[in-house]
């Protein structure tokens, strides 16, 4: 089997020819220079040295995201037109599980995380043993903050996470200063994005009938681009957004809150809930209190299609703002991670618990509080 893979997720440009079980070229650049200028000459190159054409292919693999959205267009741009012109199929490879293959050697967790701008990373939790790798979690593009809290919260053992990726020289000293001996990173050679393990992973999901043709094809951006991402408003509710908040909360909540008992907290002196809307759709909401210089956040939720966009934490920032208290306080299952990670980025931290706190399925309640200005 031959497979010429294509990576160009993000800094990195590189191309390789896997040949059964033997890379027999690869050719990396990450230096200045743009995709566009790069790729086609690399792809030429080790086709020359090879004494290979791109129809002697099998199939042609690509990095499909998460990643740059320019790097990931002109890329898969590249392989729709090489694989139409020569006739072949496609490998849609995730961009995440190619980079955890660089370390299929390793015994443990490996996290890779490609900078993603803004303190977030594109980022997934793997577990390797016995030449295997497995996905813990979905594809994210979350605060690193959050990955962190994550991590702590549900994935430490004796054995370092492994991290490799381009978001490592951003964010490896605060990793570092959270996760301490339980962090470790990938040496450079194996730290960054490399068509060879697209190849080999493309290889694996051919044999597997994972393909598609050319013109199917559209990268994973996993989040939106930064114009749609900002579009979001966040204003007071009104009574025609009780259907939608009550229905998200039957959604969201085992002990959902009725329209009828949300209704007062909408025009009230100490209690307020906002809305978010996305390109006019509502996504989200957050119900609060705020009296006597203290606020506790009761409610929040975001609808599973506008998640891992920053709609939850804008929703925290505006509330904070309305009400400006000294001290804020919630109260989450103490088992809901990814809830716990954005409330630690936000400057939460767990000041005690309640057993048996919650019903259906009755789990204990962690109290965090935000201390957001030091009492005079």
């Amino acid at each position: 089997m031959k497979i010429l893979a294509i990576e160009s997720s993000a800094l990195v440009a590189s191309a390789a020819i896997l040949d059964g079980d033997k890379i027999t070229a690869r050719y990396s650049v990450d230096h200045k220079l743009t995709h566009s200028q790069t790729l086609m000459p690399m792809i030429s190159e080790i086709m020359r040295m090879t004494g290979l054409q791109v129809s002697d292919m099998d199939a042609i693999a690509v990095s499909g995201g998460p990643g740059s959205f320019t790097g990931l267009r002109i890329g898969g741009t590249t392989a729709k037109a090489l694989a139409m012109a020569a006739d072949l199929p496609l490998v849609h490879v995730p961009t995440l599980t190619a980079m955890a293959y660089n370390l299929i050697a390793y015994n443990g967790l490996i996290c890779p995380i490609m900078d993603a701008r803004r303190s977030e990373v594109y980022t997934g939790i793997y577990a390797a043993a016995g030449g295997q790798i497995r996905a813990l979690t979905d594809e994210m593009a979350v605060p690193v903050d959050e990955l962190t809290a994550m991590i702590r919260g549900r994935y430490l053992s004796d054995i370092p996470v492994m991290f490799l990726g381009d978001g490592v020289p951003v964010f490896k000293e605060r990793i570092a200063e959270v996760l301490g001996r339980h962090a470790a990173f990938a040496p450079p050679h194996l730290s960054r994005q490399d068509a060879a393990g697209v190849a080999v992973l493309g290889a694996l999901m051919y044999e597997r009938g994972e393909y598609i043709n050319a013109d199917e094809f559209s990268p994973r951006y996993l989040r939106q681009s930064q114009a749609e991402r900002e579009y979001v408003e966040i204003k007071p509710a009104s009574v025609e957004d009780l259907e939608f908040i009550a229905a998200l909360e039957k959604k969201t909540f085992s002990d959902a809150w009725s329209k009828d008992s949300i209704a007062p907290y909408l025009d009230s002196s100490i209690y307020g809930v906002l809305t978010a809307k996305r390109k006019g759709n509502l996504c989200g909401y957050v119900i609060y209190q705020y009296v006597a210089g203290e606020g506790e956040l009761f409610r929040i939720a975001v609808d599973e299609s506008c998640r891992r966009s920053g709609i939850g934490r804008r929703l925290m920032t505006v509330m904070e703002e309305k009400a400006p208290a000294d001290l804020w306080s919630l109260e989450v299952r103490s088992t809901n991670a990814p809830a716990i990670g954005l409330y630690e980025s936000m400057g939460y931290r767990q000041s005690r618990m309640r057993q048996d706190y919650y019903k259906d399925p009755v789990e204990d309640a962690l109290i965090m509080e935000h201390r957001v200005r030091e009492q005079i």
